[in-house]
């Protein structure tokens, strides 16, 4: 069987890896003439190295994936010819329309998208708008496109309405921002854009209190007692988010707002089509997006039931795996104490001489150290404990695992407590 996956970014990458894995044959088709989405369009490479990217598709496109890029699905005809020829289909385009604000007119010189910009930057190509820029936004995309064009030599301002502690950014991100000179105004709403003579913008800003609704994106945004704020720019790029694109190709699935309505197992309103990453969520995130496409490419396989599927348990399978390990159920006095690695980050004038990644990359001393540090959450290590421990001699090995020889349990509960990664779990037998 063939499945098509649509989107060549984290989860269309993640659900074409899956998919192979399982033995079916996979078409996948990209919008851009790389492969990579938001990993190579928009997050820059001093975040996300380029050769480990490369790498990394590489490798998953050498499992046989057959790739298609310039190539946009754009029509219900497009796609409806992609359901004839294939099993089924993994919808995985991203967001690329970007959400506007009403201050800022439209087509002004002045003006770029975030999406826009980033684009060029990360291919090494920044555009030339004038020494000082205005970012509006407080999420990874604004910080994104802050520094990146403070590596371009220009003076950034960030205009944030969370307070610093709330923003949607990591911490870290800030924090590397603020090292590398970038100055950000939290608690403060842009307000009205003039054009100067000269060719200057001043913006007026207004502190505010921003409430996080509920749902991530929603938000209640209070103004403050307290006069405005000015500063004077040359540009200003917008980074308040992106929505799907879904005009012209999907109109026949039921639609949960500005997404496509999935199910648990991110299955559309097509029974013959799944989707995940931005188009059918509003969880921003690359390992979201790539967990997504895990989950649905293993729902897909069972759905086709491919011969190799049965050698390979998919996700979820068995009891186990819905339970939670917690920490009270590892006996952590079998895992020596050890320090996390700090972390090791390029100095402030060398990231912006270099454009070097960030965050530099651990050792293989301090990953194997790493490792060490893990408790093997739920997963059975074989360590014979149970074994040893059972005063009743009620556990035996048992074809590479471990059985309970109920005759001779009493439930005493030994086992569980001596276990050191919490894969044991005894509950009341039901009669």
């Amino acid at each position: 069987a063939r499945v098509a996956v649509v989107g060549g970014g984290p989860s269309g990458l993640s659900a074409a890896y899956q998919l192979r894995r399982r033995g079916l044959q996979v078409s996948l088709f990209e919008l851009r003439p790389a492969l990579g989405g938001l990993m190579r369009y928009g997050i820059p490479p001093y975040r996300l190295a380029r050769d480990v990217l490369d790498g990394e598709i590489a490798r998953i496109v050498a499992m046989g994936v057959q790739v298609f890029t310039d190539h946009a699905i754009t029509s219900q005809d497009q796609l409806a010819r992609l359901r004839t020829q294939h099993g089924a289909v993994y919808l995985a385009p991203g967001a690329q329309r970007p959400h506007k604000l009403v201050q800022l007119p439209e087509q002004a010189p002045w003006l770029m998208d975030s999406a826009g910009y980033l684009a060029q930057a990360n291919v090494g190509m920044p555009p030339a708008l004038g020494r000082r820029i205005a970012v509006i936004g407080g999420g990874s995309a604004a910080l994104d496109v802050a520094r990146s064009a403070r590596r371009a030599g220009h003076e950034v301002t960030i205009i944030a309405l969370e307070a610093a502690a709330r923003m949607p950014a990591q911490h870290e991100e800030l924090v590397e921002a603020r090292e590398e000179g970038i100055t950000l105004m939290d608690s403060t709403m842009l307000g009205t854009v003039q054009p100067q003579p000269g060719g200057d913008l001043l913006l007026e800003c207004q502190p505010v209190h921003c409430e996080p609704g509920p749902i991530r994106g929603q938000f209640t945004v209070t103004a403050l007692a307290l006069p405005p704020t000015s500063i004077t720019v040359d540009a200003v790029i917008p980074a308040v988010g992106q929505a799907p694109n879904l005009d012209g190709w999907a109109d026949g699935f039921v639609r949960a707002g500005a997404l496509l309505q999935t199910d648990g197992r991110h299955q559309t309103s097509d029974r013959d089509v799944w989707a995940g990453g931005d188009v059918a969520s509003m969880a921003r995130f690359v390992t979201e997006a790539i967990g997504m496409g895990k989950h649905a490419a293993h729902d897909i396989a069972r759905h086709l039931k491919p011969a190799s599927d049965t050698q390979t348990p998919a996700l979820g399978d068995g009891a186990a795996a819905a339970q939670t390990v917690t920490l009270a159920r590892i006996a952590t006095t079998y895992h020596a104490a050890a320090d996390r690695t700090p972390e090791n980050r390029l100095a402030p004038a060398q990231r912006l001489a270099s454009g070097a990644e960030v965050q530099l990359p651990l050792s293989i001393e301090q990953a194997l150290a790493e490792a060490e540090r893990c408790f093997s959450c739920g997963q059975c290590t074989h360590c014979d404990n149970c074994l040893q421990y059972c005063p009743d001699l009620a556990i035996v090995r048992s074809d590479g695992a471990y059985a309970v020889l109920s005759d001779y349990c009493k439930g005493c509960g030994v086992c569980v407590a001596e276990c050191p990664t919490g894969s044991m779990l005894m509950q009341e037998e039901l009669r």
